[in-house]
């Protein structure tokens, strides 16, 4: 395990700022994800602490010492690639013993680590197949266990989930975070999936244009957003937003409810909603509507789970409501979070 820290740092090429001023540290035995849209910058982050990419300014520590100027395989680092990078001409036990082999160690060392390996991670039946003859989520067990037999102090993982089907990826977060818990070992998970994020991480990091808009737990991020990006980036559907004089007023589709079933009768703040179209997902209704605010009208979303029965039908207009704890309020020209009501 280990402590990995960021100081200032930079990765530009030519005028683009991939990453941009972002001082972070990781925790040892932690599960950092890095979370944001394509081209925030999360993946050149991490190839610059793999030491794959060099900065343009700033430092690397790893357990206190700098690590900015030496090459990967100075760093105790482990990573697996979006494409797991198998060697399709090798077997399974080839492929997770290849590290350990270019150590030069012993045939008895290496079989012990292998079959350890894959043990934990359930692939020992498969260790004589070729990588064309294994599924996705197959794949992604064999690179981890490639990651895994060299007892690296961090693991890096680059979007190790985005090939699988998904329900695939619901059992392969289950038992990548069962994994990473066994072994405790520091990890750095990038992913621009909200749910990879909320369901993996103890703390995200969300990134947007090359630097950090907000780093926190799960419940943090998506409560107790930093900003408007923050807080629709998280979220499906995202949080609505509703102008009102100089600020604006959000709140997420599950807090905006039909009056008729809230018993509460203070402390709420009333929307009256035009539906425009219901949609059925079994578990829940999304309401799809729009109120009005200082512009004229707006289109947001209620999520309405099944445990409510109120008749909601398109063409018509209902009061809905939010809780006064749920709401949320942010600057309109910023989108910086007011810590006050206006």
């Amino acid at each position: 395990m280990a402590i990995i820290e960021t100081k200032g740092l930079k990765k530009y090429f030519d005028s683009v700022k991939a990453v941009d001023g972002i001082d972070l540290a990781i925790n040892e035995g932690e599960m950092l994800v890095i979370l944001g849209p394509s081209g925030c910058g999360k993946t050149t982050l991490m190839r610059m602490i793999a030491g794959l990419e060099k900065p343009t300014e700033g430092e690397i520590y790893i357990d206190g010492v700098e690590v900015t100027q030496l090459p990967p395989r100075n760093r105790d680092i482990s990573m697996v690639f979006q494409s797991y990078a198998l060697y399709p001409h090798m077997t399974v036990y080839n492929n997770i013993a290849f590290p350990l082999k270019a150590k030069k160690l012993s045939k008895k060392y290496i079989k012990e680590k292998v079959e350890w390996a894959a043990k934990i991670l359930g692939i020992g039946e498969l260790l004589e197949r070729k990588p064309r003859h294994l599924s996705g989520g197959e794949r992604q067990r064999v690179a981890l266990c490639r990651a895994m037999v060299k007892e690296p102090k961090i693991l890096l993982l680059d979007e190790p989930l985005s090939n699988l089907d998904a329900k695939l990826r619901a059992t392969a977060r289950d038992e990548l975070q069962q994994f990473q818990r066994q072994l405790g070992i520091t990890t750095v998970f990038v992913t621009h999936d909200q749910i990879e994020a909320m369901g993996l991480g103890d703390r995200i990091v969300v990134m947007n244009h090359g630097k950090v808009r907000q780093i926190g737990s799960p419940e943090e991020i998506y409560h107790n957003s930093n900003d408007t990006f923050v807080a629709t980036f998280l979220g499906s559907p995202g949080i609505n937003l509703i102008e009102r004089n100089n600020y604006l007023v959000g709140f997420r589709p599950e807090n905006f409810l039909p009056r008729e079933v809230v018993k509460q009768k203070k402390g709420l703040n009333k929307f009256p909603l035009r539906v425009s179209r219901v949609e059925h997902l079994g578990a829940d209704r999304l309401v799809y509507g729009e109120t009005d605010d200082e512009k004229g009208v707006t289109k947001v979303i209620a999520k309405l789970p099944s445990s409510i029965t109120v008749l909601v039908e398109s063409g018509k207009k209902y009061d809905f409501v939010v809780q006064e704890q749920h709401m949320r309020y942010f600057d309109d020209q910023s989108g910086i979070r007011l810590k006050v009501k206006p």
